[in-house]
């Protein structure tokens, strides 16, 4: 989705995430808004992903190359799997 772009890091604002309409929008846990916010908002709610409620938390330990990342992945995997379960995961 974003192999184009020369950065490692990406930042996009909301029409380049809209433009791309990803399967899933991705927060971390202490994100100060959620799916709630974001259907409320122009720009996020044009997205399918946010129609959907294909709105994931995860932890912050993602981040950190540590044993810790891989309890973080494990939840995650966890989230994905449910919302497979649900109809609204990648095939």
């Amino acid at each position: 989705m974003t192999s184009e772009l020369p950065q490692e890091w990406v930042h996009l604002n909301i029409e380049g995430v809209v433009a791309r309409q990803p399967m899933f929008v991705l927060l971390l846990n202490d994100a100060p808004f959620g799916l709630k916010q974001m259907r409320e908002r122009p720009g996020w709610r044009s997205l399918e992903a946010v129609r959907a409620g294909r709105v994931l938390r995860i932890d912050d330990r993602l981040q950190y190359p540590s044993p810790v990342a891989f309890d973080a992945l494990e939840e995650f995997a966890q989230q994905l799997r449910a919302a497979q379960g649900r109809g609204q995961g990648p095939d």
